[in-house]
């Protein structure tokens, strides 16, 4: 059993948040769509092009106080222009979320929110992922004297079409501090790019624990050449293409 619902969307890139595939562009009119929500099933979730959604496991969480410093971000890229493209959202810097240490943060302090962004420049022979973290300034009293640490696990990035990644040969990848212009490890193996049932791209890149707690600005560039011979195969240095 469930139920039938019309659910409006305004004119706007919205993509389904539980497969990655996109609903409507933002070159669409605003529609309605029919859907079917069985009782037993997740409310379908969307996410809107242009906005980052920080994610963390809640398994086992049962009040505030039990969820943790880890996160996931889920980037939905805002329009069909795969050239260059820049999502934005927000994160919380903390790790204890008592009601103490979040009043003390975040309402009378000024240091537990961050803004983030991601943006996606395509080259002839790079694609570049710039990750970006903007902590406010913070005023001269102690409530925002001791920043929290975040750990980001992992950026999945949706798009509206297939990118380049999905025709191309990822022959290396480089990741950098961009404010201390010093390299970062980064194993081959931890991005896939995948195509959704609509046919649209998601690349996932695990960071392995990426470390935040104040400004951050992360260039990951991953460098190309001729396409691929077919869209499930394993690139030169072990990148998953699916």
């Amino acid at each position: 059993m469930g139920g039938n619902v019309n659910a409006y969307f305004p004119q706007e890139t919205w993509f389904n948040l539980t497969d990655g595939s996109v609903l409507q562009t933002s070159d669409q009119p605003a529609t309605i769509y029919p859907m079917n929500i069985p009782l037993n099933a997740s409310l379908p979730t969307f996410l809107r092009g242009g906005e980052i959604l920080p994610l963390q496991d809640v398994r086992g969480v049962f009040r505030a106080e039990d969820l943790d410093n880890r996160f996931r971000l889920v980037v939905a890229m805002p329009s069909k222009d795969n050239i260059s493209m820049t999502a934005k959202g927000r994160l919380l810097l903390l790790k204890d979320y008592s009601i103490s240490n979040v009043q003390r943060k975040c309402t009378l302090g000024n240091s537990c929110k961050a803004e983030i962004s991601v943006k996606y420049i395509e080259e002839v022979e790079r694609i570049r992922l710039e990750f970006i973290v903007t902590v406010p300034t913070q005023s001269n009293n102690s409530f925002g004297s001791n920043r929290e640490t975040v750990l980001i696990d992992e950026i999945k990035i949706l798009f509206t079409n297939s990118t380049a990644l999905i025709t191309r040969r990822i022959e290396g990848i480089e990741m950098k501090d961009l404010i201390s212009n010093k390299p970062m490890a980064i194993a081959n193996n931890h991005i896939s790019i995948k195509q959704t049932p609509k046919g649209n791209t998601a690349i996932t890149l695990a960071l392995n624990n990426l470390e935040v707690s104040g400004d951050a600005r992360i260039s990951i560039d991953m460098y190309t050449s001729s396409a691929i011979d077919s869209p499930n195969s394993r690139n030169k240095e072990g990148f998953l293409v699916e």
